[in-house]
């Protein structure tokens, strides 16, 4: 058989993501900065310098480092959780760094832009991993890719071809405003993401007015052990969020199992499957 080809739901991605490619908009802003200050011989502050060039070379590193080591031994679960905690510790960090770094002396240099680098690579990862997660419907994930990146190196050219006349001062005053708003985002992202992964009390109540035949309807309707498990999760009013963190796999997959338990109970929402459940 033939597998199908391997797709992206683009508003899916950007809906899940959207606090990660906030900080992709962040760090392509900084790097399309530095880049125009360069080929224009304005900079930023002060100038990187070689003790600014070795920090983004070590962050690179450490982050790779990292990455490297979760993918190669296949720590699924720590990488889920990376996921979760990386974004706000490098929203945290590039806002220290900006605004409580003195900027004038190599050492400050260094570590400012160690936590660049290293941001750079963590989110650029993310938010790779966050597009490679959402497969299960949309259009060819290589055309959700490239429409992603056109996305970004027009926004780093806008940038680019505009700080110079926006001049040092309120460019850098953007800059501090978005690293602020991606900070604000994560933190948010996550207090959104723990309301909608737990049930609601109307749910739960639902859930324990009768007794649940998950046996009954698995061995009835032929549902595979993980489509059993992730039966007995939506009747007890989780979500897909939820359940995708609790197996360690991605919310697509999720939905994927989600849609054949549909098909083969012969139901098409949630609640036709809890009454078949309750029957």
């Amino acid at each position: 058989m033939m597998k199908s080809k391997r797709t992206s739901n683009l508003y899916a991605i950007y809906t899940r993501n959207w606090s990660t490619l906030v900080g992709l908009f962040c760090v392509v802003y900084i790097w399309a900065c530095i880049f125009s200050a360069f080929f224009t011989n304005r900079y930023i502050t002060v100038a990187p310098g070689k003790w600014g060039y070795i920090g983004v070379c070590v962050g690179i590193a450490a982050a790779a480092v990292i990455f490297g080591y979760l993918l190669l031994a296949h720590q699924r679960k720590l990488l889920i959780k990376c996921e979760l905690i990386l974004p706000s510790f490098c929203a945290t960090l590039l806002v220290v760094s900006r605004f409580f770094f003195s900027w004038q002396d190599g050492i400050s240099l260094f570590a400012a832009n160690v936590i660049l680098g290293f941001s750079t690579l963590t989110i650029l990862v993310l938010a790779f991993l966050g597009i490679k997660n959402e497969t299960y419907a949309g259009i060819p994930q290589i055309v959700t890719i490239a429409i992603i990146i056109l996305i970004y190196i027009c926004y780093f050219m806008i940038i680019f071809i505009s700080w110079p006349f926006v001049g040092d001062t309120l460019g850098n005053q953007i800059g501090q405003a978005l690293l602020v708003f991606f900070l604000f985002s994560v933190s948010f992202n996550m207090f959104l993401r723990m309301q909608r992964i737990e049930p609601s009390d109307a749910d739960i109540e639902s859930a324990k007015e009768k007794p649940i035949s998950i046996e009954n309807i698995t061995m009835k309707y032929k549902l595979s052990p993980r489509e059993a498990e992730v039966l007995l999760l939506l009747a007890q009013g989780y979500s897909a969020p939820f359940i995708a963190d609790k197996f360690f796999i991605s919310i697509g997959t999720v939905k994927t199992h989600i849609k054949r338990i549909y098909m083969k109970c012969g139901v098409s929402k949630r609640d036709e499957l809890i009454k078949l459940l309750h029957l």
